[in-house]
């Protein structure tokens, strides 16, 4: 009967220790929920984006002065000589105008 009476117990505190496992895991869950809403309601609601520079007709464009490809100025390599800014579609590009041109003068 003693035996009977131990596994019962062993059970009982199997089951009750599992539980409260389980609480204890949907706590941590609600907890992370609540956090996720606070900081969802703390963002602003009406973000405007710069739709701008999406616009193809808003976009500059300059052409390189080595190879002649016209490329968008914000994305073009630079080199600033007498006065002048020149806008370059690569490094090697710009690196040749400053060797042939620059070099050269």
């Amino acid at each position: 009967m003693e035996l009977i009476q131990s596994i019962f117990w062993i059970l009982a505190l199997w089951w009750l220790l599992s539980n409260v496992v389980t609480a204890i895991k949907v706590i941590q869950i609600q907890k992370a929920i609540e956090k996720n809403n606070e900081l969802n309601r703390n963002q602003p609601k009406n973000i405007e984006l710069d739709t701008k520079a999406d616009d193809p007709a808003e976009v500059e464009m300059v052409e390189d002065k080595v190879c002649g490809k016209v490329i968008e100025k914000s994305r073009a390599y630079q080199l600033f000589h007498e006065g002048k800014l020149f806008y370059f579609c690569s490094w090697d590009c710009r690196q040749t105008y400053i060797q042939e041109y620059i070099k050269q003068s």
